[in-house]
């Protein structure tokens, strides 16, 4: 789809016709980082009369063929011209495709305002309107295009620099170059939260059981502490129970000895009748013997 290859006129979409591709300017305002400007550029299409006194019942009122043109300045500016041919001797010349066909339309607004009609407030791109736009495939197939056009991004590049300036802003529309899609991202992200959840979760239950055995652990102390106490005092009771034991049998025993004192007594009681049984039969013995 080269320029030498494109039949001309030519009749691009939005009712534009194409009289001239023109030639390629290697200065830096005859082109831009989307955008073709060559020199000689011509184009035409219908648009409303800024010039019509009558309109009949017409309420949009009759239209006219405008010319577009791309022409360098004395100074080496790019300029763009944009011609009513039904005011050819007072063109719209401005420095951009856009203020020129701003121009046009502001003109038309005051024919409104002249004849009494309501204005209108409609939007214009100048690149469309000149069918710049419509025409980059077929400028950037012109040979001398890498060397007069530094600055100039080729259409088979442009969705590449789209899909890096979406990724920088996070835009998930980016549905063609989606080597990591945000989605994807976000459903990571979502898993390894889950991960985190259920080690937490675990951890908890860990802890838990650990508390149940320190609460299990302190009540077997308490039982044994309670069991320790129990035997001391069996300890203690039978202490006591066999000290009384030992005190009964202490005074029983002392209770004998005392029997046998009384029995000695009883012996040396015992031993003076006899004495006095052997006096009496010594007295009696020596009676007799007188």
């Amino acid at each position: 789809r080269g320029g030498g290859a494109l039949p001309l006129p030519y009749e691009a979409r939005g009712n534009t016709t194409i009289h001239s591709l023109g030639v390629i300017d290697d200065r830096a305002s005859f082109h831009s980082k989307t955008l073709i400007f060559p020199v000689g550029f011509h184009s035409s299409r219908s648009y409303f009369d800024y010039t019509c006194d009558d309109w009949g019942t017409d309420d949009a009122g009759p239209k006219c063929r405008y010319d577009s043109e791309i022409r360098a300045t004395d100074a080496g500016k790019c300029e763009f011209v944009v011609t009513c041919r039904s005011d050819a001797d007072n063109p719209c010349v401005a420095p951009s495709a856009s203020a020129a066909w701003k121009m046009v339309l502001q003109r038309w607004n005051e024919n409104l305002e002249r004849l009494g009609r309501e204005t209108k407030s409609t939007a214009i791109s100048g690149p469309e309107y000149y069918g710049l736009v419509a025409m980059t495939p077929v400028l950037e197939a012109q040979p001398d295009v890498l060397t007069k056009c530094p600055k100039f991004e080729f259409t088979s590049m442009r969705a590449a620099r789209a899909k890096r300036v979406m990724r920088k802003k996070g835009d998930a529309g980016s549905q063609s170059a989606k080597a990591k899609t945000p989605r994807a991202k976000k459903e990571k992200k979502k898993e390894t939260t889950s991960a985190v959840k259920r080690r937490r979760k675990r951890a908890d239950s860990s802890d838990e059981d650990s508390e149940s055995e320190v609460e299990v652990t302190d009540s077997s102390d308490d039982e044994d502490e309670d069991e320790v106490k129990a035997k001391r005092a069996k300890v203690e009771v039978e202490s006591d129970a066999s000290s009384s034991s030992s005190s009964s049998s202490s005074s029983d025993d002392d209770g004998s000895d005392d029997g046998s004192d009384d029995d000695e007594g009883a012996s040396a009681t015992g031993g003076g009748s006899d004495d006095a049984d052997m006096e009496d039969s010594e007295g009696a013995g020596a009676g007799a013997g007188a």
